[in-house]
């Protein structure tokens, strides 16, 4: 109880200061929370990357590394599925945007339920009543200036990034992209398989080839040259194990 009735004096005490440095508090967290855009980096690498499109010559896989880590992923995706459309995978993805000085502002808020509490106890405190009051809206018009700069935050980015999506539809084929990543996959195989001309285990060369030409992809349908070029590093590695199997 001790502890509750300083705390009131406190309040008493020293309102002059309190109010104005509480009043000060609420200002700093809706200025702190409405400049904090959790889009703007996202907006820079989008736009970024929506001028390299513009440009002949500078659509590949090399400029799209900034975009962000979320559609990177997506892209990811566009290249291996196959997609004719970078817009058939990629949609936008919202950044989480917490409030932040919370801790401060409930600081704050519980401070000003303490001039509440003194009013009751004497109504001839009507100050107390209006700052409780003034308080209580001024936080509540921040929260809603704050929520409506969040939603045209976001709508802002999703403007950029459908504008980025448009223009990469233009410049980007799927078919260009896929034939790449397969042609990667291609490479990868041969190169597994090359590798395993030393192995000894007649097993584990048929497990390890197995298992690669499972992981990229590649125990499908292939083309004529995928074919004949898996074909020969096989080849290639029955001739190697025959030898040393001699």
């Amino acid at each position: 109880m001790n502890y509750i009735y300083q705390f009131f004096y406190f309040l008493k005490t020293y309102d002059n200061f309190v109010m104005p440095i509480l009043f000060l508090l609420v200002v700093a967290f809706g200025l702190v929370n409405w400049l904090c855009n959790p889009y703007r980096r996202q907006n820079k690498k989008i736009a970024k990357c929506t001028e390299k499109l513009l440009h002949p010559n500078t659509c590949n896989e090399q400029s799209l590394r900034i975009l962000p880590k979320e559609y990177q992923r997506q892209w990811r995706a566009f290249v291996r599925s196959g997609a004719s459309k970078p817009s058939q995978t990629m949609e936008f993805v919202p950044c989480k945007n917490p409030l932040r000085f919370l801790l401060v502002i409930v600081l704050g808020g519980l401070l000003s339920v303490g001039y509440g509490v003194l009013f009751f106890e004497d109504f001839s405190n009507t100050s107390y009543a209006w700052f409780v009051a003034v308080f209580a809206i001024s936080l509540a018009l921040v929260l809603i200036v704050n929520a409506q700069i969040n939603y045209l935050n976001k709508k802002h980015a999703q403007q950029r990034f459908a504008k980025f999506v448009l223009q990469l539809n233009k410049s980007v084929t799927g078919e260009e992209f896929s034939l790449s990543a397969k042609r990667k996959a291609v490479d990868h195989a041969i190169s597994v398989i090359e590798r395993n001309k030393s192995c000894a285990e007649k097993q584990q060369i048929v497990q390890s080839v197995a298992d690669v030409l499972r992981e990229k992809g590649l125990n499908g349908v292939r083309t004529a040259d995928e074919q004949r070029r898996i074909n020969l590093a096989i080849n290639n590695l029955l001739q190697t194990y025959a030898r040393q199997s001699k």
